[in-house]
């Protein structure tokens, strides 16, 4: 009996089991059963060829389509894609935790959105001297958490033309709610000596100006804020929103900040 035969058994005995998985894993423990069998004959009769031992061993099996009917009993279909289901139940059970875990500060499943957008780099480049600011504080409107995570104070040599620069964090309460722009659009500072720095759709200026930096993970976004100061020696200003009656402060100062 040559191999190709022997390999046709096989393919005969397990061609019943629908499920493709169990109908390998079973083809595989077969073969090897077979293969122990004949090699257990070659041990007995020395004298029997790789062949002999083959066909006899098939001899004692049986015919391979009845077998096949019992092997597809065993193995029920609905069996296979009920463990393939609990598989990917349990995938999408892992990468939604991995999600959950994402909005946790201490662990961060995107890369770190620290860096500054490019939008807000080339505006960077037009001042000469840049101070990082001490700035962490935070606010919750409704669904949504804003937060000012890190920031630096910009300024030329003669200290008559500066500007804050913020990190804006927006968390939801829901992932990927993401907050409506026209908030943003309609978001404005004061600074501590009084001056109003309104937001660019006012059509004024000097006007503050907004970009979207990104996401960092399903909860959170990252807005880079551009606010120019009209007083050189303001040391301090306050976020707000206050449109239909919402409210919303969030002060930043940087009296504290590094040198």
């Amino acid at each position: 009996m040559d191999d190709h035969t022997f390999q046709t058994w096989l393919d005969t005995a397990v061609k019943g089991i629908r499920f493709g998985p169990d109908r390998r894993a079973a083809r595989c423990e077969l073969a090897g059963h077979l293969e122990d069998r004949a090699a257990d004959l070659r041990r007995i009769f020395p004298d029997l060829t790789d062949e002999e031992a083959r066909e006899r061993t098939l001899a004692g099996m049986g015919d391979a389509a009845e077998i096949g009917k019992q092997l597809a009993r065993v193995h029920r279909p609905w069996l296979g894609y009920l463990w393939r289901a609990s598989q990917i139940v349990l995938a999408a059970t892992l990468l939604w935790a991995a999600l959950l875990l994402a909005d946790y500060s201490g662990y961060r499943l995107w890369p770190d959105q620290a860096a500054q957008s490019q939008w807000a780099a080339e505006q960077r480049a037009e001042f000469s001297a840049h101070r990082p600011l001490v700035c962490l504080t935070e606010q919750t409107v409704g669904q949504y958490t804003l937060r000012v995570r890190s920031g630096e104070l910009w300024s030329d040599p003669d200290q008559e033309t500066r500007a804050a620069y913020l990190r804006l964090e927006v968390q939801a309460a829901r992932p990927w709610a993401e907050l409506s722009w026209d908030m943003l659009d309609r978001l404005y500072a004061v600074d501590d000596r009084g001056n109003v720095i309104p937001a660019q759709n006012e059509g004024s200026a000097p006007a503050m100006d907004w970009e979207r930096a990104g996401t960092d993970g399903p909860f959170r976004s990252q807005i880079d804020l551009v606010i120019p100061l009209p007083d050189p020696a303001a040391e301090g200003l306050v976020l707000i929103y206050d449109w239909l009656g919402a409210g919303l402060s969030l002060p930043v100062s940087w009296k504290e900040g590094t040198p």
